[in-house]
């Protein structure tokens, strides 16, 4: 901004004049301002009522005019302690007997309690297997590069997951590879017991945990020491996942024409794989940089470059002093050692951030393709042979089997808990139906099922039409449509705000934040005053409402439910009469319960062709057209062509308002100017004349 001096000449305050001109000036700016505040206060306005008109429309009149919402039924237990009872709205009216045989359950598994190991050491999760008595194979590889391992199965169902024990395997691995299996286990501290169970519940839903010896293959070995299975700090969890990972991708290998589901399987393998694969090339790396930063002084050979020093100076007449060629190999030593550190170093952060180097990338890539290459030989499966051992009596649950839906371990005694998976068992009316859980649906009807009835016991259901659901559906109808209703005739019906426009700063600043506000109020409440939108959208309310229906040859309506308008002054709003919350028609007669307790298929009819009529007429009118987007009631296109269009034209008389100002502020210059010549020349003239 320009700084400028003036009015010196004729001691006129010429800016207070500009600026009294410009307010002249810029009325039209002002006007156009105006218009663009009231459209913006207008959107806001409309945002919200469109916000509740939609609300409305996908909300209550949605249910009213949906027949399933007029089928709502409700059932009645005789004896909750034992069936508690849901109907749906197919289900058929009436009394039903019920007897509970048996009750469904999920296979349970408590363990005996493990106080101390081997090494009388208190039992914790971290305590390994072996730890436990647990045997484990020695490892030592066969002259194939084969080796014996023991592998604990855990079958969940049909599907098998194995756990590959070694001397560092513990309890919360275990418990962990129980948990990827599908089961629910945990390992109580404080109980010291094992807890293994089924999520769900049923004859379907088993366990089985028994022990194997594997012949381990020396390629699924090679994968293994590509991916760091071996490498010191791998725990017990990632070498679980790892076998879980191989083991699901040479599953999948062998089917070539997989599902989408498989395939995606076969990739998030593949995926895991390389990223092993990654993981073990950046930790091998990060060996060879320790090693490198420990062993520096035997990364060069410095007699290499004393060699080539000494060389240069060997055929001098005056070579430079001993302790100066000395100085200058050790510093040439220091340089390379330096380069070669900072190099690895490089190299190392290059690939831990993701970004492979070209020295690394060969390794990595090799690594890779070494891994999926013996992923793919034939001699990736292992070979199981069933062993007779009673490794997991060690761990305090014993070899686990089910054999006609009984589940058995082979501890003896009563030292492990168990409980088979069954399925429940009622009789429905004479028939014998069983489900695989304690909720059961029948017709329309679900059973939860609490306890087993006695011998001739049983329990009466009793099914019936929900009246009161209905009423309670037509009441928050009646509700929202008239909260709905009232504020659109608030606003339809304000009071005119002519005359009052938007304040601008300086008239802000002779009001109160109170005066202001209601100003502001008094025009945000006027906006929509008389609006043709708002217009279309209650008559639509109105006449739908006050619309008939003809049934089996009567003319029926809202009124002949007892549903009616209330006084002129009220434009529309709904009654229920009898509608014990409404002060003016609680007392009359009730006729909608009447109605709904002795004819519901009439009131159905009726309600739901009335408010489906409403529905449409509210589609149509909130279709998307050039002025209007898709479920709007209001012009939003055209209101933000509009707005636009209003900021465009005051950027454009911002524009002309800058040149108006300067254009005056180069007049008042040049009439300075003009004066002070003057000023000077009766100077020079008064002083001629001696006056």
């Amino acid at each position: 901004m320009p700084i400028r001096l003036s009015g010196l000449a004729s001691n006129m305050d010429t800016d207070s004049i500009i600026k009294e001109l410009m307010k002249a000036q810029g009325l039209k700016k002002t006007k156009v301002e105006n218009k663009l505040t009231k459209l913006e206060w207008t959107k806001d306005i409309w945002k919200d009522m469109n916000s509740k008109i939609y609300k409305f429309y996908t909300g209550p009149l949605s249910k009213l005019k949906t027949q399933g919402s007029f089928a709502t039924k409700k059932a009645t237990s005789s004896n909750e302690s034992k069936v508690t009872v849901k109907a749906g709205t197919g289900a058929a009216t009436g009394s039903h007997n019920v007897q509970v045989n048996k009750l469904a359950s999920a296979q349970y598994v408590t363990g005996f309690k493990l106080d101390k190991d081997k090494n009388e050491i208190e039992v914790t999760g971290k305590t390994t297997l072996e730890d436990l008595g647990f045997a484990i194979d020695d490892g030592s590889q066969s002259t194939d590069g084969s080796k014996n391992e023991i592998v604990i199965k855990i079958n969940n169902s049909g599907k098998t997951t194995n756990l590959y024990v070694t001397a560092e395997t513990t309890l919360n691995d275990l418990v962990n590879a129980c948990a990827k299996a599908g089961l629910n286990a945990s390992y109580d501290n404080t109980q010291k017991r094992l807890f293994i169970s089924t999520k769900e519940s049923g004859i379907d839903n088993y366990f089985e945990m028994t022990t194997d010896t594997v012949v381990v293959t020396a390629d699924r070995e090679e994968v293994r020491n590509l991916l760091g299975y071996h490498n010191e700090g791998t725990s017990g969890s990632a070498r679980f996942q790892m076998d879980q990972t191989i083991d699901t991708y040479t599953e999948l290998l062998a089917i070539t024409d997989r599902t989408k589901e498989q395939q995606k399987a076969f990739d998030e393998a593949e995926k895991k794989l390389k990223e092993y694969t990654k993981s073990n090339t950046i930790a091998d790396v990060q060996k060879d940089y320790d090693s490198l930063t420990s062993n520096v002084e035997n990364i060069k050979c410095p007699g290499k470059i004393e060699e080539e020093i000494r060389d240069k100076y060997k055929d001098l007449t005056n070579p430079p002093p001993e302790e100066t060629i000395l100085a200058e190999i050790n510093e040439a030593v220091d340089s390379e050692k330096s380069k070669y550190v900072k190099y690895k170093l490089d190299e190392y952060e290059k690939i831990n951030s993701g970004e492979l180097p070209s020295t690394v990338t060969n390794r990595f890539y090799d690594n890779q393709t070494k891994m999926l290459g013996a992923l793919k030989s034939a001699g990736i499966k292992d070979a199981t042979n069933k062993i007779d051992n009673n490794n997991l009596d060690d761990i305090g649950i014993g070899t686990i089997t089910v054999t006609d839906n009984v589940c058995s371990t082979s501890i003896s005694g009563n030292k492990v808990s168990i409980i088979s998976s069954d399925n429940s068992e009622i009789i429905y009316n004479g028939a014998k139906l069983e489900g695989t859980s304690n909720q059961v649906t029948v017709n329309g009807v679900t059973f939860e099922l609490h306890g087993v009835t006695g011998e001739n016991e049983k329990v009466t259901l009793t099914v019936a039409n929900d009246t009161d659901a209905v009423y309670d559906m037509v009441r928050n109808f009646v509700k929202g449509y008239n909260e709905l209703l009232q504020e659109m005739n608030k606003l339809y019906n304000a009071d005119s705000a002519r005359g009052f426009n938007p304040l601008t700063e300086d008239e802000k600043g002779s009001m109160t934040d109170s005066q202001i506000e209601k100003w502001e109020q008094k025009i945000k409440d006027s906006l929509l005053r008389r609006d043709d939108n708002l217009s279309g959208l209650l008559s639509s309310m109105r006449s739908n409402m006050a619309g008939s229906v003809t049934v089996n040859g009567k003319n029926l309506s809202l009124s002949t439910f007892g549903i009616v308008t209330g006084v002129y002054t009220e434009k529309g709003l709904l009654h229920i009469n009898g509608d014990g919350e409404d002060p003016i028609y609680g007392g009359y007669e009730d006729k909608l319960k009447k109605a709904l307790e002795e004819n519901p298929e009439d009131v159905m009819a009726v309600l739901n062709k009335l408010a489906d009529n409403l529905y449409q007429d509210m589609s149509n009118k909130m279709k998307g057209t050039s002025l209007r987007s898709a479920l709007t009631v209001y012009n939003d296109k055209e209101m933000a062509k509009l707005e636009k269009s209003y900021k465009k034209d005051i950027a454009t008389l911002e524009k002309k308002l800058k040149e108006v100002e300067n254009r005056y502020y180069k007049q008042f210059t040049a009439m300075e100017t003009a004066m002070s010549k003057l000023n000077s020349q009766s100077g020079q003239l008064s002083s001629m004349l001696g006056l």
